[in-house]
């Protein structure tokens, strides 16, 4: 070993401490009390990555970036897969997509990952198609049918052309003379047959008979057909007394919708029922004093031929019958 080479066995880099007669960076392993040991010789940082067939610039320890981050994760390196070029397909059958990933396109590469079987993708839809149903011009929100009939087909009742809005200025008109138009029954009515908008200072689009049998087929899972089948068949009046005081939309004692109380469990009144048990429309006596203490009565107490007669013919499996659901 030359004199002027520093004296760690291997080392042969010139000595900076004279007196220690080590090298600059032995001597600041001394200095800081650690115990010699060889100096790490520096990687090349220009060139290709050391891995086989990888041409690849080298970005720390003689490799490229994605090998150099395999190596940290502590993984066999492997080889890189390639870059999809510009300008490819996807390789299913029949699929004209741009590659994503593994020969795939988005579509199919989602459905491999989720472990599925491959299958053709949906076309988009074509937003300036119009609804499928008879008559209807809107255009198409979803499986080829306009937002209403889509939300008529999702609810399970059969498909029924959209009533359209009066025009405004025929709307106007009416109003000046003390009329207005349901949207519902398609008549020209009174004004005072109509709720009345505060905030907006005009009538609601609904009268107040069919918003009270709107808001009834609504809360049993019934159509608005049905429930005015069910009206016009009792004639407006209650099933057991004959009472018209209960006719939708004069005051708080429109006529009630009775159920069969061994169908369906609620827990308060606001939950919906299946609209199988619906019996019948009742007046309010009728249906909460007469009706539930009648039926738990005993056999020799229940004489009234009317509930009898109510209770063996439901109205609403005479309006069933007749082909209305």
């Amino acid at each position: 070993m030359s004199d002027q080479t520093c004296s760690f066995a291997g080392c042969t880099n010139r000595i900076k401490n004279t007196p220690r007669r080590l090298c600059h960076t032995h001597y600041l392993q001394f200095l800081a009390g650690k115990e010699l040991r060889p100096i790490r010789k520096r990687v090349r940082t220009s060139g290709d990555c050391a891995f086989p067939s990888c041409g690849r610039p080298i970005r720390s320890r003689g490799l490229c970036k994605s090998h150099y981050a395999q190596q940290l994760k502590g993984k066999t390196l492997t080889a890189l897969v390639e870059r999809i070029p510009d300008g490819s397909v996807c390789t299913f059958s029949g699929c004209t997509k741009s590659q994503y990933s593994i020969g795939l396109c988005q579509g199919h590469y989602s459905q491999q990952y989720a472990g599925n079987e491959l299958t053709p993708l949906r076309t988009v839809l074509n937003k300036d198609r119009t609804c499928e149903f008879p008559g209807c011009i809107n255009k198409v929100r979803a499986r080829g049918l306009c937002y209403t009939h889509a939300d008529q087909r999702n609810r399970g009742v059969p498909l029924t052309p959209i009533r359209s809005k009066l025009p405004r200025q025929r709307a106007l008109e009416l109003r000046a003379q003390g009329m207005g138009h349901c949207t519902l029954c398609d008549q020209n009515k009174d004004l005072s047959e109509f709720p009345w908008d505060n905030g907006r200072d005009v009538p609601h689009s609904y009268c107040k008979r069919c918003k009270a049998i709107k808001r009834k087929a609504s809360q049993n899972n019934l159509t608005f057909a049905f429930v005015e089948a069910l009206y016009k068949y009792q004639e407006d009046r209650c099933a057991i007394c004959d009472s018209t005081n209960g006719e939708p939309g004069n005051g708080s004692d429109w006529l009630q919708m009775d159920h069969w109380g061994g169908c369906c469990e609620r827990s308060s009144k606001d939950d919906k029922t299946c609209g199988r048990c619906v019996r019948g429309l009742l007046c309010g006596a009728c249906n909460s004093r007469l009706l539930s203490w009648y039926e738990q009565a005993p056999d020799h107490l229940r004489t009234i031929a009317e509930v009898n007669d109510y209770l063996t013919n439901w109205p609403a499996q005479v309006v069933r019958q007749q082909g209305i659901e």
